[in-house]
């Protein structure tokens, strides 16, 4: 159950201090400086009361009161200043009476802060929290007269107040100097809106009915009494505003206040003061008389309602009259009555009364008619709101949080440009919404807290499991429902009825009210519940044992049980963790599998089988540091432990990494071959899938040996199939595709082989990836570059999707490069591998970084810019590894031609030979024929006109047998003399 007695607000707090006390004390007798006191407490009392703090406490010459106790408001903040600045002008008053008398002029400090507390109900009040600390240190920071506040509350109220930024304050005991601003004076009153305006979009439709009101209006020559309800920041007055700019007539409007002296009648007080007129009538003009103040004899609420009348319709009669209400949630009933009166009584006038309020208008007064409810905004307008300039990931988790209220859309937008670029919520919107709780009974604001610890969605059953004491848990969410604070929605959960916070940012206001220790019980009651349930829900019930623990932890109560159920989390998280990594899901994988090791000791020998978990997803993710410091403590953990399955599991996840970022160095894969009879003998399938499928990658298709690589490969498919491993069998088989594309396999049987691959899977996402970027080269090599453009980019989303960046970066690259240089188009696959090669270099990848450069270097060659494309060349040469034959050879060709155009003829010729030389000790049809091709042409600018045709001829019976019809037409056309100065065919190495 929910604490009855503690619970998080977060309010706004003031202390009060008597400046020079002490020197006070000894100049008057105990007596008189009582009285003194004494009256000074009555005038601070008076003041804080009036404007709806709660007086804490008194202590000798300080006083300490509350705002947003015991409910809170959205203007609780701006109560505070308005305090304070009432309690300067009370001790000014107090001073003149002292005057005559010799005593000393009182002179007070204030300090305001707001920020979340732990308080108690309404019986128990006691405020805690570093913001209590926080506005005693600005108090003692103030001068005499002066008023200071701290940051949250400058936000909150820099709209209706002139501030004056202060050099921030040294407080004790605070890490930090605390920023603080002087109250100069409130500029603004009552009817100032502290929200930007936003533009007006998504609502024609309903600017369309209140236009049609206002026709209705001038076509009957009547009054009518139109309503329009919506939650806060939903586009009311942005609505209303846009149809007074669009009619003729005059408009006037007035404001409902939620607290304060005579407000019943403010908003007609100010409707009164913009017509600058009273009733021709003299019984009626009395009547608004009295109301002003003007004359002694009271009226009526029934005069009042006529005398206004009367004045509306004799101006409505010169001018149509368009009369704007706002806040009438908070209004008075005897101003409800008015309205209705108007509405009812008025004739033979052109009034359109026009209100705006939130939902909670209807729980008071049911009966009140309301003509139009603004919902939340659609998806297209949403997006008009949020600026472009934002990244696309920021504007979507923007868009989902505000949930169409184009208020919250502005103000966390502007908070995301002001702060780390995550959409936090700006001060101002966790005040409206706690305001909006505290306006609830008790027991619903109970079950919207319970309802949260599951989430923005929450089941029935799982309310019944967290608060089973409520027995009217049915009615409750129906009149939450009705209330426009939860929806029904669709269950996650077989058998369940399931509910919707109005958004999230509602559902996460209830959450921050509940207590540490209240939400770590409601999350381990929460788990229980679930687990009995069948199903998957590992991810589900670690997240909830996690949070259990974390917040005993920062509570300080963590008990042997806590431990206990601390492993339990680790266990479903590091389970599901391995299931998001064996499907694809990168950054699942990472989040789940660092979570499930946090909660871990070092100690722990379980923890070691997570490590080379989290390493794989991390070096997929292409957090390829901190993946290596995390292999490499498991690695060391394995062997320090004797733990032989973790040493080698993360023996071959390292040797995966560092044969990326230092290809050169190949011990690595030395241990991973020595360690395959170790690994047969513990029968760890997915390590020996893991090894053969490095082996088969790196001794034998980097090689150019496919035929060692493919039964290598095969093997790890084996295993890999055997422990039900998607990603690892994903992996291989786009190592198989690999190996069709740049073996001696045929293009036709290649496109078919590719095609089954993805088939025999049932059209699995990561299967199809990392087969498709090897189909696209193929289907370039037969002149279907369009198809070939397609494939590549249905690859780059999928790995997008499932969070491989490195993937994203260097395969989709290098698929773009090759189809580009075979469509003889340098410039496009010139754009797409510098984009990747300038994503690879913040990975610190050199394995794909060689190809890359490689790739790059010769379309930049193709563009004629010989200088970029011999750095690139030198630059792919230098970080590729010895045995990284594609990078090697396009590279060394690409140095060649450059050389040879530079008239360097027998460098270049060398080069080239030594390229050829390479690529013939393979059985890569096409890199041999590519390599030909190049030594072509460097012979050709020596003037070896028929060593240079020989050359191309020979190119072109490999790239027949490799059914490349690109490039063998190419090379046929050169034979034939065409004015063909290259020809580009598929070079590098891919994943």
């Amino acid at each position: 159950m929910v604490s009855a007695v503690a619970t998080r607000k977060t309010v706004s707090i003031l202390f009060c201090d008597l400046a020079e006390s002490t020197a006070l004390g000894e100049r008057l007798d105990p007596e008189p400086l009582r009285e003194l006191l004494g009256s000074w407490y009555e005038a601070m009392r008076a003041a804080l009361e009036r404007h709806g703090g709660k007086v804490e406490k008194f202590v000798g010459d300080a006083v300490m009161a509350v705002f947003g106790l015991p409910r809170a408001h959205e203007d609780d903040a701006l109560r505070a200043v308005r305090a304070a600045i009432d309690m300067q002008a009370a001790v000014e008053r107090l001073n003149t009476s002292l005057q005559g008398r010799g005593l000393p002029e009182l002179r007070i400090r204030i300090g305001i802060n707001t920020g979340e507390v732990v308080t108690g109900d309404e019986t128990a009040t006691l405020v805690t929290g570093d913001a209590v600390n926080t506005a005693k240190r600005l108090e003692q920071a103030a001068a005499g007269g002066e008023i200071l506040i701290g940051a949250v509350t400058e936000r909150l109220v820099r709209h209706a107040a002139r501030l004056e930024a202060v050099a921030p304050v040294d407080a004790k005991g605070k890490t930090n100097p605390v920023e603080a601003w002087r109250v100069r004076l409130l500029e603004i009153q009552e009817e100032a809106a502290p929200y930007p305006e936003p533009r007006f979009v998504g609502r024609g439709r309903e600017l369309e009915l209140l236009e049609e009101a206002w026709e209705r209006v001038l076509a009957d020559n009547r009054c009518q009494l139109v309503t329009i309800l919506g939650e806060a920041g939903i586009g009311k007055s942005r609505l209303v505003f846009e149809l007074a700019a669009r009619i003729e007539g005059q408009v006037v409007s007035g404001r409902c206040l939620s607290y304060g002296d005579g407000i019943t009648y403010w908003p007609v007080l100010e409707v009164l003061r913009q017509l600058r007129t009273l009733p021709s009538q003299a019984d009626a003009a009395r009547a608004l008389r009295s109301l002003l103040g003007e004359v002694k004899e009271p009226s009526s609420a029934e005069e009042i309602a006529w005398g206004f009348r009367q004045l509306l319709e004799e101006r409505a009669r010169e001018t149509p009259l368009l009369c704007i209400f706002d806040d009438l949630q908070w209004a008075e009933e005897t101003f409800l009555d008015l309205l209705e009166h108007l509405a009812l009584l008025s004739r033979d006038a052109p009034i359109l009364l026009l209100c705006m309020a939130r939902p909670e208008l209807s729980e008071r007064r049911a009966g009140w008619p309301v003509a139009l409810r603004l919902q939340p905004l659609e998806a297209e307008p949403v997006s008009e709101l949020i600026p472009d300039a934002l990244p696309q990931a920021l504007r979507e988790k923007i868009a989902y949080s505000a949930a169409g209220n184009p208020l919250f859309l502005i103000e966390m937008t502007a908070l995301a440009r002001e702060g780390d670029g995550e959409p936090s919520v700006p001060a101002s919107l966790r005040a409206l919404l706690s305001a909006r709780l505290d306006q609830l009974s008790p027991d619903e604001r109970h079950l919207l807290q319970c309802a949260s610890v599951e989430g923005e969605i929450f089941h029935r059953g799982s309310l019944l499991a967290l608060c089973p004491e409520d027995v009217q848990l049915t009615p409750r969410l129906a009149s939450l429902v009705r209330k426009e604070l939860l929806y029904p929605a669709q269950a996650q959960l077989p058998g369940e009825d399931a509910f919707r916070f109005r958004h999230l940012l509602l559902r996460d206001a209830a959450y921050a009210a509940l207590p540490k220790a209240d939400r770590a019980s409601l999350h381990e009651r929460f788990a229980a519940w679930a687990e009995e349930r069948s199903g998957e829900y590992d991810e589900l019930l670690g997240y909830h044992l996690e949070q259990a623990v974390r917040y005993r932890g920062e509570l300080g109560t963590v008990s042997e049980r806590d431990r206990v159920q601390a492993t339990r989390a680790a266990e479903f998280l590091g389970s599901a963790g391995g299931r998001a990594l064996s499907r694809g899901d990168m950054p699942a994988a990472v989040d789940l599998l660092s979570r499930a090791v946090s909660l871990r000791p070092e100690s722990d020998n379980r923890r070691l089988t997570l490590l080379p978990e989290l390493g794989a997803a991390l070096r997929e993710a292409g957090e390829l540091t901190r993946a290596d410091e995390v292999l490499s403590e498991a690695l060391e953990a394995g062997r320090s432990t004797g733990n032989r399955r973790g040493e080698l599991a993360a023996l071959i996840e390292r040797a995966e990494l560092r044969l990326a970022s230092e290809p050169e160095d190949d011990a690595d894969l030395k241990e991973v071959e020595a360690s395959i009879p170790a690994l047969e003998e513990l029968g760890d399938d997915r390590a020996l899938a893991a090894a053969w499928s490095l082996i088969g990658r790196r001794q034998g298709l980097w090689k150019g040996r496919f035929a060692q690589g493919e039964a290598a490969l095969e093997r790890a498919l084996t295993y890999g199939r055997r422990m039900g491993d998607r990603r690892q069998e994903a992996l291989i088989l786009g190592q198989l595709a690999l190996s069709a594309l740049s073996g001696p396999t045929p293009v036709d049987q290649a496109i078919a082989r590719c095609r089954r691959l993805v088939t025999e899977t049932g059209g699995d996402r990561l299967v199809e990836a990392n087969v498709a970027r090897y189909l696209a080269v193929l289907e370039a090599m037969r002149g279907n570059f369009a198809d070939a453009r397609a494939l590549v980019g249905e690859a780059r989303v999928t790995y997008e999707d499932l969070g491989m960046r490195l993937m994203a970066q260097s395969a989709i690259s290098l698929a773009y490069g090759a189809i580009g240089l075979l469509a003889a188009d340098y410039r496009a696959a010139g754009i797409e591998l510098r984009a990747g090669l300038n994503a690879l270099e913040g990975m610190s990848d050199l394995g794909y970084l060689s190809s890359v450069a490689a790739f790059l270097a010769q379309a930049l060659y193709g563009q004629g810019r010989l200088d970029e494309a011999d750095d690139l060349a030198r630059r792919a040469q230098a970080s590729a590894a010895p045995d990284d034959l594609w990078s090697q050879v396009l590279s060394g060709g690409t140095r060649a031609k450059v050389c040879a155009s530079h008239g360097a003829h027998e460098e270049a010729e060398r080069y080239a030979r030594e390229a050829v030389g390479l690529a013939a000790a393979t059985d890569a049809l096409d890199l041999h024929g590519n390599a030909l091709v190049d030594l072509a042409d460097t012979l050709a600018l020596a003037d070896r006109t028929e060593e240079a045709a020989t050359c191309v001829a020979d190119a072109l019976r490999l790239y027949e047998r490799k059914g490349n019809d690109v490039s063998a037409e190419r090379a046929r056309a050169r034979l034939a003399g065409a004015s063909v100065t290259a020809s580009e065919g598929l070079g590098g190495r891919a994943s």
